[in-house]
């Protein structure tokens, strides 16, 4: 995940770039060891447990990990989408999401939605389409 920081540009970030983790204790510790002593635009990274609404508006990137899809899909649906770039463990590009995980011939990529990454308002690379398994428009 960090490296979609490199490929995704934020208007706005302030002192410190968050990234959100809902709903799982085991995604949370990993997400914060991956981002551990990496920094964002000379900004720190924290990562921070996402409990509601609240914390999704204060995170430029909100992970959700194969957990309840229903609730997933609530906490999106209620979530304002811009300058958050939403990543999922299970394919919710249907849903709205703009890049989801996935796993093909055993090997982890991820697949990207042009048209739902315009709703979020962020600017991608296209090297970062170039990268993904798969582009929906």
């Amino acid at each position: 995940m960090y490296n979609f920081t490199k490929h995704v540009e934020w208007s706005e970030i302030g002192d410190t770039f968050t990234v959100g983790v809902y709903g799982s204790a085991n995604a949370l510790r990993e997400v914060r060891a991956s981002f551990a002593g990496k920094r964002f635009n000379g900004n720190d990274i924290r990562v921070i447990n996402v409990a509601g609404l609240g914390d999704i508006k204060v995170s430029q990137i909100v992970y959700m990990p194969k957990s309840n899809k229903g609730k997933i899909l609530d906490m999106y649906e209620q979530s304002d989408k811009a300058k958050t770039l939403f990543v999922s463990e299970d394919d919710l590009i249907e849903d709205g999401f703009p890049i989801s995980f996935v796993i093909r011939n055993s090997k982890l990529g991820f697949k990207v939605s042009r048209k739902n990454l315009e709703v979020s308002g962020l600017k991608v690379s296209s090297s970062l389409l170039s990268l993904a398994q798969e582009v929906v428009d």
